[in-house]
This record gives structure tokens, sequence and C-alpha cells, in this order.
């Protein structure tokens, strides 16, 4: 007789956030916590942060002051 199951799986999309799903003899999805959407939310924010990130470095790696020319003063 088929059974119901219970997956927990680390998500490679976001900080490794544990992802609990309850699924159905069929294979079906039931429940899923946190639920996709959450999980999109948290990927969005993620890449948000990288980003910014990235900028901030480029930002802090570009010289300032005199257009960025060094006279030997």
């Amino acid at each position: 007789m088929p059974q119901d199951e219970v997956q927990v799986q680390r998500d490679s999309g976001t900080n490794g956030d544990i992802v609990i799903k309850y699924m159905d003899h069929f294979g079906n999805v039931v429940l899923q916590i946190p639920s996709s959407q959450v999980l999109g939310v948290a990927h969005a924010i993620d890449q948000e942060l990288a980003q910014e990130a990235k900028a901030r470095a480029v930002a802090s790696e570009t010289p300032t002051g005199n257009g960025g020319k060094n006279h030997g003063h």
C-alpha cells in the first residue's frame, strides 16, 4: 500500500535553509515549510544583497579625489 512521505532537505539557493515537504502517496507536495513563495522571496533578497555588496566593493576600489589621477604630490 502506498504511503505518504516527509522529506527534509537543505535549500541550495539560500543560506542552506531547511525545507520540509509533506508528500502524498502519488508524490504530490501537500505542504511545504517554508513555502515556495517564502523561499522565492528569500532568494530575491539574497540576490539583492549580493548585488549591493558587489556594488559597494567596486565603489570602494574606485580612486577618489583629483579625478583619480596621481600627480606625484
